[in-house]
């Protein structure tokens, strides 16, 4: 049946919200300036502008390379979930998804799982692909079952999903950059850079909080030997193994670094002196517990130095009293005879 003019009319003023709604969307996706302002457009803004219960984003995530350059541990913000396994994904799904679905949960997400505050009525699946890879899916929820009806067009969707993934795609990629700037190429710890700038925040967290703080100052006992005596490449493997080691027995709300050269640096928040010391322990005994093997057979022996310094109730101290106190902890490590620990605690030995 024709439509007549008036329902055409209502029709195309129709779209023209949905599609303001869109693109005001889209360009807060596209002003993101980095994953979490990206995630809450997402999340937040979607739902809000569109009148949904819920929108969820889930990423593929193969070798744990998303979790890593975003510094997501075992918690996700809420909203976001990560596949570490893509074909897993696929399995769920039914197929490889390569259009817009509409439908029922059961119709669209298959064996997907969701864990929604409330089972939508019908839900829109957005496959995200860049350069042939799926690197993602936006996962729409409404209580509404004829909200997302099988039969919809699904144009201004279409469009709006192949803008999103764009936008995820140069946000991800901005987040790698950053990344980069901010950690040790060879052994994926944070640089110096970004350790001075954490060490200021955290110290201003502690004022904040009267909470303790700790720094370990580390540094490989008799480096230039094992570079003069096995080559730079096998030092290079030390210092690998050595940030290995170390940070198997870190928090994840500790922050590891390479200072420079052999010399690494740890900030233990809310960690008093004893604590630090069971930590600065623990890690000395990690690392020396044995021998570095290199790839032709040769076994390295390692051992480290740690100097230990903590603010306690003098948290007016500078991040560069906290800093020039583990150094010089350091160095008394040292003196002793390396593969130790010293410790000062707001300027006295402990």
């Amino acid at each position: 049946m024709d439509l007549s003019y008036a329902q055409m009319l209502e029709n195309a003023q129709r779209n023209e919200v949905v599609l303001r709604r869109f693109q005001a969307i889209e360009l807060a996706l596209i002003g993101a300036s980095g994953f979490g302002q990206f995630l809450a457009g997402i999340r937040d803004q979607l739902p809000a502008r569109m009148a949904l219960e819920q929108a969820w984003l889930l990423l593929a995530d193969s070798h744990g390379e998303v979790s890593a350059i975003l510094g997501y541990d075992e918690v996700l913000p809420d909203g976001l979930l990560l596949e570490r396994e893509p074909a897993r994904l696929v399995e769920r799904l039914g197929e490889l998804p390569t259009r817009v679905r509409l439908g029922s949960p059961g119709e669209v997400l298959g064996e997907l799982a969701l864990d929604w505050a409330e089972v939508p009525g019908s839900v829109a699946l957005m496959p995200l692909w860049r350069d042939s890879t799926l690197i993602g899916l936006v996962v729409l929820g409404s209580r509404d079952p004829e909200r997302f009806a099988p039969d919809q067009a699904t144009d201004f969707i279409e469009r709006f999903t192949a803008v999103t993934a764009l936008c995820l795609d140069n946000v991800l990629n901005r987040e790698r950059l950053k990344q980069l700037g901010l950690t040790d190429p060879l052994t994926g710890l944070y640089n110096r850079r970004y350790f001075d700038q954490r060490i200021d925040e955290e110290l201003a967290r502690a004022r904040r909080h009267g909470a303790p703080i700790s720094c370990l100052f580390l540094d490989a006992d008799h480096f230039k030997r094992i570079n003069d005596t096995h080559g730079h490449v096998a030092g290079d493997i030390v210092l690998r193994t050595l940030a290995n080691r170390m940070r198997g027995q870190l928090r994840g709300c500790d922050v590891a670094a390479r200072y420079g050269g052999e010399e690494f640096a740890v900030l233990l928040p809310q960690t008093a002196l004893g604590q630090a010391r069971l930590v600065a322990d623990r890690i000395r005994t990690q690392i020396g517990g044995e021998p570095v093997v290199l790839p032709d057979g040769r076994r390295v022996p390692l051992t480290v130095s740690i100097g230990v310094s903590t603010c306690g109730n003098q948290l007016a101290d500078s991040p560069m009293q906290l800093l020039a106190r583990a150094d010089a902890a350091l160095y008394r490590a040292k003196a002793a005879g390396r593969n130790c620990i010293m410790s000062v605690d707001s300027g006295a030995q402990a």
